[in-house]
């Protein structure tokens, strides 16, 4: 419950270790679907660091922060340079660690400070992954036409075949969602995601 002193302290420990440049990775759901590449954006505390990691910038929200952000803001007081890493991810895959982000947000920083990070067992996470989901939305025709319609709103498939992060989904039915659909299509994809956790 004393999330400001938990969130003082980590930054003042980080301080005193030296830590001088922060990097925070996280995953936030949002309207992608799990057959394009993992789309990155950032936010920078200043402009060195956007050189640095080539990734779109965002403005800081002016909703609550997450801990994540109030350790940020305090390294920045203590006159840390800090970075925020932010891979978006499907909202309507289950609520674990989705390794296909965590390895776009590990590449990312490896390119930035030209290190090599091992990323063979997240690449057979995310390759387990996503045959998951592809097994529970093929079960689901409107569900198919669903994620597609999200697709097509992203310009279509931002990748090319070959790799199991570029295999587009079966085509889905050609009939325009109703905002009614898109809820309902939502649900009944939970609804497959939830059953396919179970059985695992």
């Amino acid at each position: 419950m004393h999330w400001r002193s938990f969130a003082e302290s980590v930054a003042q420990f980080a301080y005193r270790a030296g830590v001088r440049t922060a990097v925070a990775l996280r995953a936030v759901g949002a309207g992608v679907t799990h057959s394009q590449p993992t789309q990155l954006q950032a936010i920078y505390s200043d402009a060195s660091l956007a050189e640095r990691f080539g990734l779109p910038h965002i403005a800081e929200s002016q909703g609550p922060l997450d801990i994540g952000g109030l350790i940020n803001l305090t390294l920045q007081s203590m006159g840390c340079r800090t970075v925020d890493l932010l891979a978006l991810e499907p909202f309507y895959t289950p609520a674990l660690p989705d390794a296909k982000a965590g390895l776009a947000l590990l590449d990312v920083v490896a390119r930035a400070y030209n290190i090599d990070i091992p990323r063979d067992e997240l690449v057979q996470a995310a390759e387990s992954q996503y045959a998951a989901i592809e097994a529970s939305v093929s079960a689901s025709e409107q569900t198919r036409a669903w994620i597609r319609a999200l697709e097509e709103q992203a310009g279509g498939s931002l990748h090319e075949g070959g790799s199991m992060l570029g295999r587009s989904l079966p085509a889905g039915s050609d009939e325009i969602l109703e905002e009614s659909d898109a809820v309902a299509a939502v649900e009944e994809a939970e609804a497959l995601l939830r059953d396919n956790r179970r059985a695992a």
